[in-house]
C-alpha cells in the first residue's frame, strides 16, 4: 500500500485487523439492496422472465445472445470493490431464493493446514433486485477460495464451483491485471457474442486480479438513437443485460468500469432534475455494478447527487494494489457541448483531485484509465497537444490553456498530458478507437509516457480493421504498433518492469485458431522510471 497518499490510502491498522479477523463464518447479515430514488429502477426489465435461459432476446432492432456458460448460482454474481480486508459480491438473482451462503478460505502452503476462514449468509433474495454484500475480515495480500451455497423455496441446498480472488497486493508482490474496452454489446456490426464469450474466458485463464473495461459496454446512444426514446428503465435494460458476460469472468477478478462516450453519461445531458438521460445511467450503473467510492482505501469523487443510491456517483476514482497506483478518471461527465475541443473537460474538481493524487503518490508504476483522449476525437499521442489534453487550439496553433482554464478559477498551471508526464505516468490505457495501438512520447527513442488504445473484444471479422471511414481509425494514428481487433490485454507486474500484452480471440472458423486464440500478438515491457518526481506547492 501507498502510505504517502495520506487519508485516501490509510495503513492498516494491526488492531482493526485483528478485530476484522473474527467475523464469524456463517454469520447472518440483511446485506445492502442497492436501489435509487427514481421511480422504476428496482424493476428495470421488462423481459425479465426471459433472463439468464440462454436464448434470444430481443431488445429494440438487436440481439442479445443471453450465456449460459459455468451457470449454477440462478443468476450473476460480480466480485468488487477489493481492498486489503474485504471484498464486495454483487448479485442479481433470477428466482426467489430463501438463503444464499457464502464461504471464503485463505489458501496456504503448510501441509495439511486449513487457512482462515470467514463467510455471510444472506436471506430473502428477491429475483432481479440486486444485492450487494461485504465479506469482511480477510488477511492482506492473501489467495481466497470461495464457494456460493443457495437455496430456492422448496428446495435444498445447492454448492457451487469454488471460485476465488485475492485482496490487496503488497508491495513488491507480482500480478496481473486485465482490460478491455468497447463491447459495443448488442450491436451487430461489433460485437459477435460468441467471440465476445470466448474473449472474456480468455481473460479468465489469464487469471487476472481485476479487470477493468474501459467503456462504451451500454450503448445507451446506439440503441435509443431518439432521446425522447430514452427512460430510467430502457437504460437499466442494458446494464442488466450486460451481467451475464461480465459473470463468465467477475466470479474470479474484480470488475472496474470507466464511462465511455456512449453511455451517454455526460455533462450535456444533465439538468437541474434527477429525470435526465446521463442521471439514469449513473444510477443504473451503481444500481448493477460495484464499482468504488471514496473510503478510506479508495479515492474518489467525494460530491453527493441526491438523486443516487447512496449519494457517490462512483465515476472517477483511484487505488493502489501492489507496486501500482491506479487511477480511473472520466472524460465526459464534467463536458459540455457533446465534449468536442474546449467544451471537453474533466471539470475542475476532478482535475484537482487528479493533480492531488498524483503528486502524493509514491508508488513505483503509475496508470491512468479513461475512454479516449480529448473525449470523442480519434487518436492517441496525436491529439495530447490539444485542447484541455494540452493545452493548444489546433485550428491556431496557440497555447490557449491560461484563457480556457484560467488559475482564477482554481485551475492547475499543467494541462492533464504534461501533469500525466511530469508525475511519471507510466500507461495511459484508452478505447474509443477500436483497434490496438502502443505508442511511446515523444518518441520510441526516449519513452516518458506510453498511451495505449485497447481493441474491441469481439469483432466480428479477425484481424481487420474496421470498414466504415467514421469507425476505422486506423488512418488517425500515425507512429507506435497499430494492429486490427479483437482480443483484451494482461499487463504484469514484476520485478520493477510492467509487460503489456495483446492476447489474441481466435474462434474455431478463424485461420490459424490454434496459435492465434490467447495468444500474444504484441508485447512491450517499462522499467521502473528513475527520475525523480516533480515537486509541486500545494494549496
Amino acid at each position: 500500500m501507498d502510505h504517502d497518499l495520506k487519508k485516501h490510502f490509510l495503513p492498516i491498522s494491526i488492531l482493526t485487523l485483528l478485530f476484522c479477523a473474527t467475523a464469524l463464518i456463517g454469520s447472518t447479515i440483511l446485506g445492502k439492496h442497492k436501489s435509487s430514488n427514481l421511480a422504476g429502477s428496482s424493476a428495470n426489465l421488462a423481459k425479465t422472465e426471459e433472463y439468464g435461459t440462454g436464448i434470444y432476446v430481443n431488445i429494440m432492432s438487436d440481439l442479445y445472445v443471453v450465456p449460459t456458460q459455468d451457470a449454477c448460482f440462478p443468476g450473476t454474481i460480480i466480485l468488487g470493490r477489493p481492498t486489503a480486508m474485504s471484498v464486495t459480491l454483487s448479485f442479481v438473482p433470477v428466482a426467489y431464493l430463501s438463503e444464499v451462503v457464502i464461504n471464503a478460505v485463505a489458501r496456504t502452503t503448510v501441509k495439511g493446514q486449513i487457512g482462515s476462514q470467514v463467510g455471510q449468509r444472506i436471506q430473502n433474495l428477491s429475483p432481479y433486485r440486486p444485492l450487494e454484500v461485504e465479506l469482511p475480515g480477510l488477511l492482506p495480500s492473501t489467495a481466497y477460495d470461495y464457494q456460493i451455497i443457495f437455496t430456492a423455496y422448496g428446495a435444498g441446498p445447492v454448492t457451487c464451483p469454488i471460485h476465488h480472488f485475492n485482496t490487496q497486493r503488497a508491495k513488491g508482490a507480482p500480478f496481473r491485471f486485465s482490460i478491455i474496452a468497447d463491447s459495443h454489446l448488442g450491436t451487430r456490426r461489433h460485437n459477435d457474442q460468441n467471440r465476445y464469450v470466448n474473449t472474456l474466458y480468455n481473460v479468465k485463464a489469464s487469471n487476472p486480479d481485476f479487470l477493468v473495461s474501459l467503456g462504451d459496454d451500454f450503448r445507451t446512444s446506439q440503441l435509443f438513437p431518439e432521446l425522447k426514446d430514452l427512460t430510467n428503465s430502457s437504460i437499466g435494460t442494458l446494464f442488466l443485460y450486460q451481467r451475464p458476460y461480465y459473470n463468465l469472468i467477475g466470479q474470479d477478478a474484480f470488475l472496474f468500469n470507466v464511462n465511455g462516450n456512449h453511455e451517454l453519461q455526460a455533462g450535456w445531458l444533465r439538468d437541474s432534475t434527477c429525470q435526465n438521460p446521463a442521471t439514469w445511467v449513473i444510477t443504473n450503473r451503481v444500481e448493477y455494478y460495484p464499482n468504488p467510492f471514496p473510503d478510506l482505501f479508495y479515492a474518489g469523487d467525494e460530491s453527493k447527487n441526491p438523486c443516487v443510491y447512496g449519494g457517490y456517483q462512483e465515476s472517477y476514482y483511484a487505488w493502489v494494489w501492489g507496486d501500482g497506483l491506479f487511477i480511473v478518471i472520466d472524460d465526459y461527465l464534467y463536458s459540455t457541448g457533446e465534449g468536442r475541443g474546449w467544451d471537453f473537460s474533466l471539470g475542475i474538481n476532478q482535475y484537482t483531485w487528479l493533480s492531488t493524487i498524483l503528486q502524493i503518490s509514491r508508488s513505483e508504476f503509475k496508470f491512468v484509465f479513461h475512454h479516449h483522449v480529448n473525449g470523442v476525437d480519434r487518436g492517441g499521442i496525436e491529439l495530447v497537444s490539444q485542447y484541455e489534453w494540452g493545452g493548444y487550439t489546433p485550428q491556431h496553433g496557440t497555447f490557449d490553456w491560461p484563457i480556457m482554464r484560467p488559475a482564477a478559477q482554481g485551475w492547475g498551471a499543467l494541462p492533464i498530458h504534461q501533469l500525466l508526464v511530469q508525475n511519471h505516468v507510466t500507461v495511459v490505457f484508452q478505447g474509443h478507437d477500436h483497434l490496438y495501438t502502443a505508442q511511446a512520447w515523444p518518441s520510441d527513442a526516449d519513452p516518458q509516457i506510453h498511451y495505449v488504445t485497447v481493441p474491441f473484444p469481439a469483432f466480428p471479422t479477425p484481424t481487420t480493421f474496421m470498414g466504415s471511414e467514421f469507425d476505422n481509425s486506423e488512418g488517425f494514428f500515425y507512429g507506435g504498433t497499430i494492429l486490427p481487433p479483437s482480443g483484451h490485454l494482461n499487463v504484469d507486474i514484476s520485478g520493477h518492469t510492467v509487460t503489456v500484452s495483446y492476447m489474441r480471440s481466435a474462434l474455431p472458423q478463424d485461420a490459424n485458431y490454434l496459435t492465434q486464440n490467447n495468444r500474444a500478438v504484441h508485447t512491450f515491457s517499462v522499467p521502473t522510471k528513475t527520475t525523480k518526481t516533480t515537486t509541486f506547492k500545494k494549496k
